[in-house]
């Protein structure tokens, strides 16, 4: 083959690239969740999901693939071919998965595309334990050493009940669970004490007596359990966690298409009533680009790092 006929074979194969990519997307988009449906992360996506399509020109389909604590979900991504059909709803506790456990990815096996927004995390306790204030829940740990136990349903959970087991000085035992309609009838029959996980998982029963949510483990109250105090303001300023809600594609998906996901989805949190529904979850909605995610990834991938170490969570 010459070096003419070589360029134009290059020129054509590129064209042919161009064209696909202009034309993304022209078939359907797989939404892997790392969680089961009926969650907090599963409700966002399922309000996502209509608007994006109407957006796109395409269906996306949620595939919900629970398991490993999102590593499963994390794995299908990374082998996915990197052409924008295949995106994964990543949490900061699935994100973190290859920083501080063993998963068969990196994170340089994904790109970043947007943040959704930001879940708040609070402390629900059974209401078994007789306990209405922070304070009080360590008082019953440490008169009941050796018998207090946490739901979990992921790494994100398990790190916050370390910093609190670290703040307060309680011993607390791990329970894993695959799903939050697992833990809430053991919270409900004492079977396990506490859960810190995301607000809308439990406001509604808590709402209804039937758990109690103690405290928010963010800067600030919550706009819907206005009520309940900070960690902070519950003497513990060292207890803090937030679920942020991503969106990645597998690595060396095209920027074209990368920037082009980013941009509807961010065309999609600032519909007025998208963002309504979204803020009814819950869910403090707020947008970016790749580069602000792949900036902000960096960072919570090296505070990871030393979580990981102090706190042992990937010695299990």
């Amino acid at each position: 083959m010459s070096a003419l006929t070589r360029i134009l074979a290059a020129a054509i194969a590129l064209s042919i690239a161009w064209v696909a990519r202009a034309e993304y997307p022209s078939r359907p988009v797989r939404l892997v969740l790392p969680f089961a449906a009926g969650g907090a992360a599963d409700a966002v996506a399922r309000t996502l999901a209509p608007a994006l399509e109407a957006r796109l020109g395409q269906p996306v389909v949620i595939e919900n693939r629970a398991g490993a604590e999102g590593a499963l979900a994390g794995q299908a991504v990374a082998a996915a071919p990197a052409d924008g059909y295949t995106i994964l709803y990543a949490v900061t506790a699935t994100a973190a998965l290859p920083v501080v456990g063993t998963t068969a990815y990196g994170p340089s096996d994904f790109t970043p595309i947007t943040t959704i927004g930001t879940y708040d995390f609070g402390m629900f306790v059974s209401p078994r334990v007789p306990a209405t204030s922070v304070g009080e829940f360590i008082a019953y740990a440490r008169e009941h050493p050796g018998t207090v136990n946490f739901a979990t349903l992921n790494v994100g959970e398990h790190f916050a009940a370390a910093q609190f087991m670290r703040a307060s000085g309680v011993e607390m035992t791990k329970v894993p669970y695959r799903s939050m309609a697992q833990v809430l009838p053991d919270m409900l029959a004492g079977q396990v004490h506490v859960n810190f996980g995301p607000l809308s998982n439990g406001i509604a029963l808590a709402r209804e007596g039937k758990v109690r949510v103690l405290a928010m483990l963010g800067p600030e109250r919550s706009l819907l359990a206005p009520e309940v105090p900070t960690m902070g303001e519950s003497g513990m300023p060292g207890v803090a966690f937030e679920s942020v809600q991503m969106l990645f594609a597998p690595a060396k998906t095209p920027a074209g298409i990368v920037g082009k996901l980013s941009r509807e989805v961010n065309a999609v949190l600032a519909q007025p009533g998208i963002r309504a529904k979204l803020e009814k979850l819950t869910l403090r909605v707020k947008g970016c680009t790749p580069e602000d995610l792949r900036r902000a990834q960096a960072d919570s991938h090296a505070a990871w790092a030393r979580f990981a170490r102090d706190y042992r969570l990937g010695a299990e």
